[in-house]
């Protein structure tokens, strides 16, 4: 767009607002604490969006790139827009389309807005904003602020510890570089304040992914150091550096060691050290997404299930891979698994080699183009907007990368992309870093696109009429809306957890589900509450939909509930068996289909279930429940003695307040007295 105009400015100011304003803007009462992100990116970027087309109907020309990275990701966005036509579930993967459009729109962004000191200006900001970030967590960690407290002791406005030490590591080294370059004290200051506190969160975060990635991350730094120009400037600042090395390893003793101010479960050393531990069940449910998640990309290898499909599509897969590794099943987590923990696997799965290979092209050609930016002689700027020399440049620019490569590297573990405010800050950081490489006329091929909508006054008008009102009703139908609905969503989790008013949780879900009808999560909760006043017929209606949209371990077993109360003891079994197989650890599905059998008088099929469900979990809180269901179906069956056996053991594990003490006493008493007699 054209230099120094007010939609620039503007465009900058929103920014501006979503990278240090938006994150405290929270409302925590949502079903998906994500969704307060999401609101904001989508929100401000489609409001961007439409400022530009007002702009172009006013008869103004836009000016963008047509650098390399650029039609590179203009290609991969249509690749991913024409996947959708093969995805397993179309609703699903235009949803998720639409946010990552406004991923890729903050990187085109990035790289066409023309403000003056653009890189400094949006660079500082998110050093502002990774500032007030960290230090809420600190305030959060020693429980100063306790508006989140129910989230537990680490938390921050953008979430959970590794969604937090993925931005700070982010924008650490940019930092670090600002902090060499700055040449007044105030700043200097502020920036070696900045260093530490971010220092201080990443390690109380404790994300072993993040300081693996890290210490990889150290190599490029010191090739850089040599072959990037900042030797010198490490030098001038020898003093400085020591200074901030020695209070950095004072904090990491601090937190390495047991003392008042490390309030962590485990010191650094201990979470460090655990990765090598063969029994961590961290580590080893992130094993078991990997190769459930191969085993998708086996299956639909080039273009994949669809974007946004894998938590659909995933929990088959876990099942083939669980039984394969038996083993593995102890390992299982109790939460029901979104997301690969792997962005890249993820993105094999869902749009297949294809995608996957064109993107990992994508950033192979920016890391070829930033070693030949960051260690080619060069001595001008073309296009330059400002009288910043290109030595300066090449200094933000490693800071720029370093954060990008770290980020890039934690993407192995976890998953960045579907956190809309991580994934947003990466494609801004990455349209800074391209727009200084096009600043060095010999590291891109820049050509420009000119758009233009020649309008006369009354057809122009009537143009930006439209396109108002066409974004005030997108906004409110595909952004306000769903938002609500997860507002609406967590008021009916709060009527049922909490005042267990079943009634007014099926209305606030009703509420939601009007909202937003394709949010899988939001119909499971609706049918589920179905299940729970009787209502089977609107249940299984409710929940054959989520089956479409959403699947997971209650869903299942409320479907196998639902044709069990219609006598469908066929498909019951089967959506019972289905929940056993791809959640193997699931003690109700076990204990549902044992039931179903008891029905059926097959008392030896539901032994089998119970007995199936305390080998998998020997210290499971109900197993003294089960061990009575058995006692009972083995006297069904005439074996008193074993029966007899079954409620010795259920009386032993079963605690001092245990409701049914008194009925396995009673039956024990009366396998006595009848054997006895």
């Amino acid at each position: 767009m054209t230099k120094n105009n007010s939609y620039n400015q503007l465009i900058l100011y929103l920014l501006i607002f979503f990278l240090i304003v938006s994150p405290f803007l929270i409302y925590k009462y949502v079903d998906s604490f994500r969704s307060n992100q999401e609101l904001w990116l989508k929100l401000l970027s489609t409001f961007i969006f439409f400022l530009i087309l007002v702009y172009l109907f006013s008869n103004h020309k836009v000016e963008l790139s047509r650098d390399e990275i650029s039609v590179l990701l203009f290609v991969f966005l249509i690749f991913i827009l024409s996947s959708i036509l093969f995805s397993t579930s179309y609703i699903l993967s235009l949803r998720y389309f639409f946010l990552f459009f406004c991923f890729l729109f903050l990187f085109f962004l990035m790289v066409n807005l023309k403000v003056e000191n653009k890189i400094e200006i949006i660079t500082n900001c998110f050093i502002i904003s990774a500032l007030f970030i960290s230090g809420y967590t600190i305030l959060h960690y020693y429980g100063l602020v306790k508006i989140f407290a129910e989230y537990g002791p680490i938390f921050s406005p953008i979430g959970q510890k590794n969604w937090t030490s993925n931005f700070l590591a982010l924008v650490l080294p940019s930092c670090l570089v600002f902090y060499l370059l700055e040449k007044k004290r105030i700043r200097k200051k502020f920036y070696f304040i900045t260093i530490i506190i971010i220092y201080t969160v990443i390690l109380i975060c404790q994300s072993r992914g993040i300081w693996i990635s890290i210490l990889l991350t150290i190599p490029f730094a010191l090739i850089l150091l040599k072959k990037g120009n900042i030797y010198n400037l490490v030098k001038e600042n020898k003093r400085n550096l020591i200074s901030l090395l020695l209070i950095m390893v004072v904090i990491t003793v601090i937190y390495s060691t047991d003392n008042p101010l490390n309030r962590s479960y485990l010191t650094v050393p201990q979470r460090a050290f655990s990765v090598f531990d063969r029994e961590d069940t961290s580590i080893n449910m992130r094993l078991i997404m990997l190769h459930s998640s191969l085993k998708m990309i086996q299956t639909r290898p080039l273009l994949g299930f669809g974007l946004g499909t894998f938590k659909l599509c995933y929990p088959d897969f876990q099942g083939d891979y669980l039984q394969e590794k038996p083993g593995m099943i102890k390992y299982l987590s109790e939460q029901n698994v979104e997301e690969a923990h792997n962005e890249y696997v993820q993105m094999g799965s869902e749009i297949g080699v294809i995608g996957l290979v064109l993107f990992l092209f994508i950033l192979l050609y920016f890391y070829k183009k930033s070693w030949e930016f960051i260690t080619t002689e060069s001595t001008d700027i073309t296009d330059i907007t400002d009288n910043t020399d290109i030595r300066k440049y090449k200094t933000i620019y490693s800071g720029i990368f370093l954060g990008i490569n770290i980020y890039l590297l934690h993407c192995l573990f976890t998953f960045p992309y579907h956190v809309p405010f991580l994934g947003a800050s990466f494609f801004m950081i990455f349209g800074l870093a391209v727009s200084i490489l096009l600043r060095d006329g010999k590291q891109l091929n820049n050509k420009k696109i000119y758009l233009k909508i020649p309008l006369r006054k009354p057809l122009a008008t009537v143009g930006i009429v439209g396109i108002s009102i066409i974004f005030i009703i997108f906004s409110y139908l595909y952004i306000i809306l769903p938002y609500l609905a997860e507002v609406y969503s967590f008021k009916g989790q709060k009527a049922f957890v909490i005042e267990r008013d079943f009634y007014e949780s099926i209305e606030q879900f009703e509420k939601a589900s009007w909202m937003d009808p394709y949010n899988g999560r939001i119909l499971l909760h609706l049918g589920t509450m179905y299940v729970n006043t009787d209502d089977y017929q609107q249940a299984l209606v409710i929940l054959k939909k989520t089956e479409g949209l959403y699947r997971e371990k209650n869903l299942f077993r409320n479907i196998g509930l639902c044709y069990l109360n219609e006598n469908n003891l066929s498909k019951a079994e089967e959506y019972f068996q289905k929940a056993i197989y791809c959640y193997p650890n699931f003690i109700n599905a076990y204990h549902s289909l044992a039931s179903m059998y008891i029905q059926q008088e097959e008392y030896q099929k539901a032994i089998e279930q119970w007995e199936r469900a305390i080998k998998l979990n020997n210290s499971f809180k109900e197993k003294h429940i089960f061990l009575y269901f058995i006692g009972m179906a083995q006297q069904r069956m005439g074996e008193s003695e074993q029966a007899y056996n079954y409620f010795l053991k259920a009386l032993i594990e079963a605690p001092d307040d245990s409701p049914i003490m008194t009925d396995i006493e009673q039956e024990l008493l009366n396998i006595y007295h009848g054997t006895v007699s």
